[in-house]
């Protein structure tokens, strides 16, 4: 019983850290893609604006996706136990391709091909590192 708690809270903070650190690797590729624009400002107005900003991020369509996506092989990989970290670093990743892609397709239909694929680069590395995250919190160990 506390094993299976334990084992569940594990999975739980893997998870949580596995979107923390998604939503880093987006941000830091922000400026190169163009999607998202996190400023740098000083003051107390601006830091305000850029909270905002990265709470924007936070509940952003494909973003909330990828996470949507990365539970679903969360869950396969716990009911198969899978630890490989090669299936949950693919796994995330094509999540984050499959929403990138959709997101684009639906809503930059009229963005340039180069920072297209910019965009699907910056999520597919995100979902990359959002996989090896969890791996390594709650992937290696039964």
């Amino acid at each position: 019983m506390i094993a299976t708690l334990g084992r569940v809270l594990l999975v739980c903070a893997g998870y949580a850290l596995a979107c923390l650190a998604g939503i880093a690797t987006l941000a830091f590729a922000a400026p190169a893609t163009g999607l998202f624009t996190l400023p740098r400002f000083s003051t107390a107005f601006d830091v305000l604006e850029r909270t905002f900003t990265i709470v924007g991020l936070l509940v952003d369509a494909p973003v909330v996706t990828v996470a949507a996506l990365g539970l679903a092989a969360v869950v396969i990989a716990e009911a198969a136990r899978l630890r490989s970290w090669t299936y949950h670093v693919l796994a995330w990743g094509v999540a984050a391709a499959g929403a990138a892609g959709a997101s684009h397709w639906l809503a930059y239909a009229g963005t340039p091909p180069a920072i297209a694929r910019d965009i699907v680069i910056a999520f597919v590395a995100a979902g990359f590192v959002a996989g090896f995250t969890y791996w390594l919190v709650a992937g290696r160990t039964v």
